[in-house]
């Protein structure tokens, strides 16, 4: 405390400024909590009362739908029944005016009270009438025209209700908006006080502590008669204080170091006048006479450290004292007897000695400072070393010649190349003498013989800078000559064999597709352009495009390797179908295309051209030691009937050939004008929907399905649907194909398995959840996993999930399909057999595949009113399901004769509009509610 009192410290600074902000942020916490709270409570009171009268207004409208229902049921109905559906309206009657009553109190809203009470009395009005009409008064008029008027004051109550939920959301977005504003203007604030009190804290810190770096820069230059900066009462001031004092010393080290070094100069002009070798005199009773500056510089004597006159073993003990790294040369520089060598002083330094005697016994040594030259040849000799490296590592083959003809370099690799190896190969060869070489390489081989001729060729030129390529029968050489400064010069040949080998194969991949060999999308691109050409001076092309069908099955199902195994295959076959001048291309994937040249665009060998080529390929292929069958379907664009550009002739036969797939596969078709509005909406769907999923524009609706037995809902069948905002909602019929072919299937049934089996799991009363399956589905060795996983996520028993499966997706691939069939179905999954009758049906698919449920497809429903046969179709149906223990739904129930019928032969289920249509997720347990309460209030 005294520190932060007494003297203004960093820490107290920093302290402080924390302390401001601290403060800043928790007040603004403080009232951010207070403002959220506030808002929330007011947005709850919103949401309760507007769910709670939005969703007893839609009960109302239920319980008077329900009472219409049974009272029209159990008009003309036995005296049973008419007991029973009297009972269901009692009670439903109840339940209205229960709801009705709820809505109005949970709306507080007098315009609401208001026609809440005008809906009780019109109500009662068709109660009144329809009880008239039970006991044989004709009242239906009556009866119709209060129903009428009974749901119009349904509908003004669900407005008003409607209207009076918009206000209360109103109301409480205001309130949430206040309170953003309010936690905007406040965080800003605390921002601005922050930012500011850093700013403060910023500046009285950078200040000092910059003023003290420039005046420690300015000492650290040079510049010693800085002025200091006045010294603050904090740690800058102790910094300023350091800075100062070192100053000031390292001013009078510098000093002393000045008169040292005059005071060296001085005795060095003295002893030597700018000697450049070191020079030592000794004589002969060991006095040293003379020892320069350059000579104890190389002994490392600093000057001053020894005194001339005094004697040797004085200047010894110097260099000793010095770190004796001179002591040995100066040891053989005084030793007896007359040389010249050269000593290693010290790392990097090399001195050369020529030592002498004087007639008067004298020592004479003069020592020569020689680490450069010493340099100069060790760089010599280690570039020659390198070099002689690098012509050994050499890929290619080296040679050089003089202006006279005499070989005066070769490395290994030509030696090897010419066939010279172990032969020898002196350097004083003259070219001529390469001819005996010549004549045994040519021995050896042709490709030698080749070789040695391009470096023949070479030497004949002579003149500047040449390179080519010898290529033969297997290999190729690249043989390189340059003109020496002498004019001699230098060859190079280099074996490139493997190099050409990669390059021609860059080059063929760039115009063919690797698989196949067959040529790509490019060279057929630019054969069109050819062709349109040719075709404006009479000549005629047809463009087929082809595609093969269930390719894509056998790719996923058995593996990419397999599919490229029968790609390979395909493209064999399709070279044998085509004549002389027609091409085939592969365009990517399963997509091929031939240019076929023709008399006439349409003529026959058009048409047989397609047609062999359709036989060929759906001929079976042995792939991976299994016999699989594909298909193809073709597209035919005439040039240049069908279009004037390649892009355009491309477009037109695409469009043929979706033309051909929509048409049941297997099939050519020429293109024609009106097949491109249809292809394009087909396109359009297929591109739209590979986005549907991640734009939410995929729904699912549940359609209930009613069990004829008790009456109850038992479960609800997921169908999905397309909401396409510039299209609306988009037929499944016709977005379902879509994806089925494109694949785009395996997104959207795996999203609506999980999204079904979420949503069931909320739903009361055990209901169960009915999800169809494609067939590119039940292909996917995957989709038990997928089904296992969605059960498990969503918390769903596997008992309440039931999968529809349509019989034409049991067609291909039949064994693999009962296998993962029946994995999925001990866990305790059902099956349901969808359209039965429709397609391929028969005893044997009932026996193999492990179904629980059999479903009536609605065309015999719809005939049972007809009188065509229907039932007699479906009472065969209900014997086939005895027989196999299966349990039979009815679909497409609309009328009750129909009703009455199904539920005499003893259908198990019944679905259809007149008992429920297609409702939302939302709206599926407000269903089960209202049929609970009528179910308990019969009972």
């Amino acid at each position: 405390m005294k520190s932060l009192l007494g003297r203004r410290t960093i820490g107290g600074k920093v302290a402080l400024a924390f302390m401001m902000t601290g403060l800043v942020t928790a007040l603004v916490a403080l009232g951010s909590v207070w403002e959220t709270r506030r808002s929330g409570e007011i947005a709850l009171k919103a949401y309760t009362e507007t769910v709670t009268a939005i969703s007893f207004a839609r009960a109302v409208a239920s319980d008077f739908g329900g009472m219409r229902v049974e009272a029209e049921h159990g008009l003309h109905a036995a005296p049973a029944v008419q007991e029973r559906t009297a009972k269901l309206v009692d009670a439903l009657h109840a339940s209205f005016l229960r709801d009705l009553g709820t809505a109005s109190a949970s709306s507080d809203n007098q315009e609401v009270a208001a026609t809440a009470g005008e809906l009780r009395i019109v109500e009662a009005a068709w109660n009144k009438a329809m009880r008239d009409t039970r006991t044989g008064v004709d009242a239906s008029e009556a009866m119709e025209k209060t129903a009428h008027e009974v749901e119009k004051g349904i509908d003004t109550l669900s407005y008003l209700v409607a209207r009076k939920a918009s206000v209360n959301r109103d109301d409480a977005l205001a309130m949430v908006q206040s309170g953003m504003t309010f936690a905007i203007s406040s965080s800003a604030a605390a921002l601005v006080v922050c930012a500011v009190t850093s700013l403060l804290i910023g500046r009285s810190l950078t200040g000092p502590l910059k003023t003290n770096v420039l005046f420690a820069r300015k000492v650290a230059g040079g510049v010693h008669d800085a002025e200091p900066p006045r010294p603050s009462n904090d740690e800058f001031g102790d910094l300023t204080r350091s800075v100062t004092t070192m100053r000031d010393k390292l001013v009078a080290a510098l000093r002393y170091q000045q008169d040292l070094g005059k005071l060296s100069q001085e005795r060095i002009g003295l002893a030597l006048e700018g000697a450049a070798e070191g020079v030592l005199v000794v004589a002969g009773d060991g006095v040293v006479q003379v020892a320069n500056g350059s000579l104890l510089g190389l002994l490392g004597v600093a000057p001053g450290s020894f005194t001339v006159g005094s004697t040797l073993p004085l200047l010894e003990a110097a260099v000793q004292a010095a770190g004796g790294a001179g002591l040995t040369v100066l040891s053989d520089a005084s030793a007896e007897g007359e040389d010249d060598f050269e000593r290693q002083l010290d790392a990097g330094r090399c001195v050369r000695v020529s030592r002498r005697r004087t007639a008067e016994g004298s020592l004479v040594a003069v020592l020569a400072d020689v680490s450069e030259e010493r340099r100069q040849r060790d760089a010599l000799a280690a570039a020659k070393h390198d070099l002689d490296g690098a012509l050994a590592s050499m890929s290619q083959g080296l040679a050089v010649f003089g202006p006279d003809g005499a070989l005066r370099l070769s490395n290994e690799r030509f030696r090897a190349l010419t066939g010279t190896i172990g032969s020898d190969l002196a350097p004083t060869t003259l070219h001529g003498d390469l001819a005996m070489i010549a004549a045994r390489f040519r021995g050896a081989d042709e490709r030698g013989a080749a070789r040695f001729a391009a470096i023949e060729a070479a030497w004949a030129r002579k003149r500047g800078a040449t390179k080519r390529i010898v290529a033969g029968e297997g290999f190729a050489m690249s043989v390189a000559q340059v003109r020496m400064p002498d004019d001699g010069f230098l060859i190079t040949i280099e074996d490139v064999t493997q190099q050409k080998v990669a390059e021609d194969r860059v080059r063929f991949l760039a115009d063919h597709d690797g698989l196949t060999g067959l040529p790509n999308r490019q060279v057929m691109r630019a054969k069109l352009d050819e062709a349109l050409t040719a075709a404006r001076r009479g000549r005629g092309f047809a463009y087929h495009a082809l595609d093969l069908d269930r390719f894509k099955t056998i790719n996923d199902t058995m593996g990419h390797a397999a599919g490229d195994d029968l790609l390979i295959q395909v493209a064999k076959r399709l070279r044998s179908c085509v004549e002389i001048g027609d091409m085939i291309a592969r365009l990517g994937g399963d997509e091929f295309a031939i240019l076929q040249l023709c008399a006439e665009p349409d003529n026959e060998a058009v048409v047989s051209l397609a047609t062999r080529v359709i036989a060929t390929l759906e001929a079976p292929y042995v792939v991976m030691g299994r016999e699989v069958t594909v298909g193809a379907s073709i597209g035919i664009a005439c040039i240049p009937v069908n279009g004037s550009t390649a892009h355009e002739i491309a477009t037109a036969a695409d469009q043929a050939l979706y033309k051909s797939k929509e048409d049941g596969r297997g099939r050519h078709t020429f293109f024609v004008q009106e097949i491109d509005e249809r292809v394009r909406r087909r396109r359009d769907i297929e591109t739209e929907l590979r986005s549907a999923l991640a734009l939410r524009q995929i729904e699912l609706h549940y359609q209930p399905l009613l069990d004829a037995a008790s009456m109850r809902i038992g479960g609800f069948e997921a169908l999905m649907r397309w909401r396409h905002p510039r299209l609306g909602m988009v037929s499944p019929a016709e977005f379902i194909p879509i994806a089925e072919e494109s694949g785009i299937i395996r997104d959207l049934g795996a999203w609506a398995m999980r999204e079904a089996c979420r949503e069931a799991a909320a739903w009361t009363d055990e209901a169960y959840v009915a999800v169809n399956v494609s067939a590119v589905q039940l292909s996917d060795p995957q989709f038990r996993s997928l089904v296992v996983e969605a059960l498990a996520k969503a918390g769903l028993p596997s008992k309440r999930l039931e999968l529809e499966i349509t019989e034409s997706s049991l067609v291909e691939e039949a064994s693999k399909t009962t296998s993962i069939m029946r994995d999925i179905g001990a866990t305790g999954v059902g099956f349901a057999l969808d359209d039965f009758g429709t397609g391929w049906s028969s005893l044997s698919m009932l026996h193999a595949f492990p179904f629980t449920r059999i479903k009536v497809d609605r065309s015999f429903v719809n005939d049972l009113d007809a009188g065509r046969g229907a039932e007699q179709i479906v009472r065969a149906v209900m014997l086939l399901a005895k027989a196999f223990s299966m349990k039979v739904t009815a679909e497409g129930v609309e009328t009750r004769r129909q009703l009455a019928f199904l539920e005499e032969v003893g259908v198990d289920v019944i679905q259809g509009w007149l008992v429920g249509r297609p409702v939302t997720a939302r709206e599926v347990p407000a269903i089960l509610a209202l049929h609970n309460k009528a179910l308990a209030a019969v009972a």
